[in-house]
């Protein structure tokens, strides 16, 4: 009994290691090669998707020659040495006795005289509507085939069920896993690709629309202007979107071509903070720079440098009603750290750990707007660990957030082949136009005009007299992008009276108390989306 439980143990300890069900079989065929005392031989075979042929795995070591049946087709002529087919039709324990009948004389260790009898027991994993093995077990000439004997190769046969089934289901993992990498693959590939088309046509867009709103000559009339002055900067906006999911793609594929120059870290921040100052004055929120020049230049890609700074205060803004943004760089020893906090809503605790991911959004989280795809914070860290830098965030509900960002000096960390002199361009105001423009609209039309406070958007299309019966019919439109209540309400304005708010609370509000004739609205919206309205 105590060897038989031995045995059990060795197998199951050496099976468990399995990655495959051929490894399954493999590692217990060497595992019952310790144990032939009570197996003289074993056989694995495992079953075509059909059950219509089967293949010999593996064998135990002390397995004659003359039992090793190579693979068989099922569907033709059975076997002369193992009925296979009698296992997957019946899917019960086969006994084969007489084997010096079957296949000849042989010998067999560890006695001298050959077993005469073997049992045939199928390996069928959980879930399997039929075997998808065969496990083949010699008896020994010694030992009689009673219920406890039986009963030593049920178990046996259920301990290599269990390998193969962990095997079976790692390998579907794996494929599953695999599938899915392929899947990201071709994904990246196609931003990478719709990217790339996206940016000349886009590109050829912008450069008329700018060079229409520069012409001093012969200037565009005021209604004309606006609506160029709309496109423009949707276009420029459309653009930071495409450049974003470029630089995704590139960084899985493992093709990012930074450049990194020994940079004053201080006075480029500082630049790239100052952009955002209109908007802040105009949101009533104060900014703060506390930047002082560091003792050496830092290594980085400026341009990615850029983009870093830009979204934390993009999304610093988007996040903070009251108070104000404070931007600090400081200097530890051997680095130097950004610091963006701000006394805005805050984050869940729980929601912390999921915020770098990309496309993550916080649900029911307070915010200026519910425009932007979800990757702006996820792109900020990948920037960061491309100049083999740390982020973390600390932030509490109701009193603001602050991201630090931690960069090491010198360039022993970086690429050797992307390591360039510095050269004398460290402004960053061109590439902050996109993000203060966005972060402009994200603000009331009206001055005064408080987030969520509803107000009217004048039409530009001439307005229709009102009807001899009565006042024209109002409608409520509902939508936290400024440029489309101006466009839709410019385009309905000539035949009703259009109300225009930036999300669906200011909608209810104005509805309850005025209630208009037609209700239009977004679904995406901060306070209260379209479907709570």
């Amino acid at each position: 009994g105590e060897r038989r439980a031995r045995a059990l143990r060795d197998l199951a300890a050496r099976t468990g290691k399995a990655r495959t069900s051929e490894e399954a079989l493999e590692f217990a065929a060497q595992s019952l090669s310790e144990h032939n005392l009570d197996v003289p031989f074993a056989l694995f075979y495992l079953l075509d998707a059909n059950s219509a042929s089967a293949e010999l795995i593996a064998g135990t070591a002390s397995l004659p020659e003359a039992l090793a049946i190579r693979a068989t087709n099922l569907k033709e002529r059975e076997s002369a040495v193992w009925p296979l087919l009698d296992v997957v039709r019946t899917q019960q324990v086969v006994d084969v006795d007489d084997l010096t009948v079957r296949c000849g004389k042989f010998s067999c260790e560890p006695y001298p005289e050959p077993p005469k009898t073997a049992l045939l027991l199928p390996i069928t994993p959980p879930g399997s509507a039929h075997p998808i093995g065969i496990m083949v077990a010699g008896v020994s000439a010694r030992l009689p085939l009673n219920d406890l004997h039986r009963s030593f190769y049920d178990l046996t046969v259920a301990a290599v069920t269990a390998a193969v089934a962990n095997a079976r289901a790692y390998e579907e993992e794996r494929r599953r896993a695999e599938a899915l990498a392929e899947i990201d693959r071709a994904k990246t590939e196609f931003f990478s690709n719709v990217s790339h088309e996206f940016r000349t046509p886009l590109t050829l867009m912008l450069g008329p629309l700018e060079d229409a709103l520069a012409e001093r000559e012969h200037p565009l009339p005021q209604a004309q202007r606006e609506r160029i002055d709309t496109a423009q900067r949707n276009a420029l906006r459309l653009l930071k979107l495409v450049n974003a999911l470029l630089d995704f793609a590139r960084i899985e594929g493992g093709r990012v071509q930074a450049h990194y120059q020994p940079t004053d870290l201080a006075g480029l921040t500082v630049d790239l903070a100052n952009t955002f100052r209109s908007a802040m004055q105009r949101a009533g929120l104060t900014l703060t720079l506390d930047c002082p020049s560091l003792p050496e230049p830092l290594y980085i890609d400026r341009e990615m440098w850029a983009k870093i700074v830009l979204n934390l205060l993009s999304n610093a803004f988007k996040h903070t009603f009251q108070g104000g943004i404070t931007v600090r760089l400081t200097w530890l020893d051997g680095a130097a750290q950004l610091t963006v906090e701000d006394s805005g809503v805050g984050i869940p605790t729980d929601e912390i750990p999921q915020l770098f991911k990309r496309f993550h959004r916080v649900k029911g989280a307070q915010s200026r707007t519910h425009e932007g795809t979800g990757i702006g914070l996820s792109l900020v860290q990948e920037l960061v660990h491309s100049h083999s830098g740390l982020i973390r965030v600390e932030s509490e509900l109701g009193k603001g957030s602050r991201f630090m960002i931690t960069l090491k000096t010198g360039s022993a960390h970086l690429p050797a082949d992307q390591i360039g002199p510095a050269d004398g361009d460290i402004t960053g105001g061109r590439a902050a136009a996109a993000y203060v423009e966005e972060a402009l609209h994200w603000l009331p039309t009206q001055p005064g005009a408080g987030a969520g406070e509803p107000y009217f958007l004048e039409a530009e299309a001439p307005k229709a007299p009102s009807s001899p019966t009565g006042p024209r019919p109002r409608i409520l439109w509902a939508d936290d992008n400024a440029d489309m209540r101006h466009y839709v309400t410019r385009i309905l304005g000539g035949s009703y009276e259009v109300l225009a708010v930036p999300d669906g609370r200011a909608a209810l509000e104005a509805a309850l108390s005025a209630p208009p004739d037609l209700v239009l609205s977004d679904v995406m919206m901060p306070e209260l989306d379209g479907f709570g309205l």
